[in-house]
């Protein structure tokens, strides 16, 4: 029966249209093999290393931020990139968990809500959200991606659970609940954080009194609220525990321990947080907070939030107003709550990674004022189908723009410009180095970084932190870059022991690679004591990165257009 009721077909229509939208949206992560920007690509990486062999990633992954999982995660996305091309099954592995993601919380609301076109919507339009296309197109993002599945089955089994009245699936559901979740934040603490999204739809729906069980799903509001604070609680206990058991070093790096020091300075900061997310797809952390979309979708939702209220047969308008703001108190701690891991410690730097519960939050709550307020009261037939249509419209416009902007923001913001400079800096090696290289020459590879204010795209393109993230953005991602380009053509640059690495005030240099030395220096001082490496037999080649050419608009698209032409 339980099989039936997930086949039958408005609920397959609507797997259907989360299957293909989340796909269409996110595509472009699997239009290229080539090299993709990761957040900690490992340019030192050789085949079978052990995870202990990350050196400092390692220490304050698994010491000083306490998450072992995460660890295991980088080890494995990066030994399946390690020649590229593998990279992109590990960035289809992640679009393939995005959607089960979407599924999974399309299930999740109907819990609650019964309209499946707001769940189907709701399910689509999160995941294609700014947070979401770039944790699809970086290979070891996908760790925040499973850790989300951990997340969201918690959030199953402790709803299942309360609803039970057998004590032992009870106990069975709050335990195995409980170890995904601390599971999670051994993984990444910040994807466990969407269990505020998912309370955020409990919530909401909770509030009409004439939804059945509503006492119960108040219930299991508070229970949740109250385990998963315990959780986090215990997480940073458990922290705190393995840096003292193996003396692990506090400073100079971020470490998983409370510090509420600047506490009240956070809150205030986090409020401006609300005015950038409410630009949805198009995210803008510029405009104070009084020129943000939040300030017209606040009256929304607080009328929204009113008439269910005052449906809810309160003779008292003020009564149904101190109802009102009670609710929007509650909807405020769970935002709040969903930067609780920032806000315990001294770690508070916002990029697109912590709107992956904060826009879901924005979004569902103006997706849900958009139902209350297009469902009227009164029976006449043209005004519900008039309505009806209106909701429908709107639904539509949401799907479409989280489709078109997650791909061509995807295609031209991070796939395309990462393709177009790893296409370059390959045509160089093969042209100036590689021959070389066969000829059993020893080789000097003299990278020159560009500036990483220099964004190498075209027109009004988005340059912040994930976004626009080009190979300049650290000298060491034109390390990577090189490193992985010659593997790919079968060239390693790795003995089975850790290369030669000297950090300089403007440069890096790895040396005794099978086939020379690598030095990369920085846009403001480009030069090298050439003298002295010809002295050591050292043939010479520069490669500066600064002579990219630009990416084009849609230039992905073509060129995915010329190769199925060819094909």
């Amino acid at each position: 029966m339980k099989l039936l009721s997930y086949l039958k077909k408005s609920n397959i229509i609507a797997y259907a249209a989360i299957i293909v939208c989340v796909f269409a949206a996110i595509s472009p992560v699997i239009y290229s093999n080539n090299y993709i920007r990761q957040d900690d690509l490992m340019w030192e990486i050789w085949p079978w290393m052990k995870p202990s062999d990350f050196g400092y990633l390692y220490y304050n992954t698994v010491f000083q931020l306490v998450r072992p999982i995460c660890m295991l995660s980088f080890y494995l996305t990066d030994l399946l990139s390690i020649g590229i091309q593998g990279a992109v099954y590990v960035r289809f592995f992640s679009l393939v968990v995005l959607i089960i993601l979407a599924i999974m919380l399309f299930r999740w609301q109907l819990y609650f809500n019964k309209n499946k076109l707001l769940a189907t919507t709701f399910a689509i339009c999160t995941f294609t959200l700014p947070a979401y296309q770039v944790f699809a197109a970086t290979a070891n993002y996908e760790l925040i991606l499973t850790s989300l599945v951990m997340t969201l089955f918690s959030g199953f089994l402790w709803y299942k659970a309360n609803l039970t009245l057998n004590y032992k699936a009870w106990k069975s559901g709050l335990i195995l609940g409980c170890l995904l979740f601390f599971a999670s934040m051994l993984n990444y603490p910040l994807s466990s954080m969407f269990i505020w999204a998912m309370l955020v739809i409990t919530y909401l729906n909770s509030i009409d009194q004439k939804t059945y069980f509503r006492e119960h799903k108040l219930s299991f509001i508070a229970k949740t609220t109250c385990l998963t604070i315990a959780l986090m609680v215990f997480y940073y206990l458990s922290s705190r525990a393995v840096h003292l058991l193996f003396h692990v070093r506090l400073d100079g790096s971020r470490v998983a321990v409370i510090n509420t020091e600047h506490l009240l300075s956070r809150l205030n900061w986090l409020a401006e947080v609300l005015g950038w997310h409410s630009y949805f797809w198009r995210w803008n952390n510029t405009p104070p907070l009084y020129q943000t979309p939040f300030v017209f979708l606040l009256p929304i939702f607080t009328l929204a939030i009113f008439v269910t209220h005052f449906k809810n047969g309160y003779q008292s308008t003020l009564k149904a107003i101190t109802k009102t703001l009670a609710s929007l108190g509650i909807l405020l701690t769970f935002f709040f709550l969903s930067y609780s891991p920032i806000l315990a410690t001294s770690e508070y730097i916002i990029t697109y990674r912590y709107s992956l519960v904060t826009m879901p939050i924005l979004l569902y709550l103006t997706l849900w004022s958009i139902s209350v307020l297009l469902t009227p009261s009164c029976t006449n037939k043209s005004i519900s189908n008039l309505f009806g249509f209106l909701r429908v419209s709107l639904y539509s416009i949401f799907i479409l723009s989280g489709v078109y902007y997650a791909n061509l923001r995807l295609a031209d913001n991070i796939v395309g410009p990462h393709d177009n400079e790893f296409t370059y800096v390959q045509q160089q090696l093969n042209k100036n180095v590689i021959p070389l290289i066969q000829k059993n020459k020893k080789v000097l590879i003299h990278a020159i970084a560009c500036d990483p204010n220099n964004t190498g795209l075209e027109g009004d393109a988005t340059t912040s932190f994930e976004y626009g993230m080009n190979i300049c953005q650290y000298q060491q991602q034109v390390i990577g870059v090189i490193i992985h380009s010659l593997y790919k053509d079968g060239i390693p640059s790795n003995f089975n022991d850790h290369n030669n690495v000297i950090y300089g005030e403007n440069e890096i240099t790895v040396k005794d690679t099978p086939w020379g030395t690598l030095l990369v220096n920085g846009p403001s001082n480009t030069k090298i004591d050439g003298k002295a490496y010809r002295a050591q037999g050292y043939e010479i080649v520069t490669l500066d990165t600064r002579n990219i050419p630009v990416y084009r608009k849609y230039s992905l698209y073509r060129k995915v257009m010329n190769r199925l032409s060819l094909s």
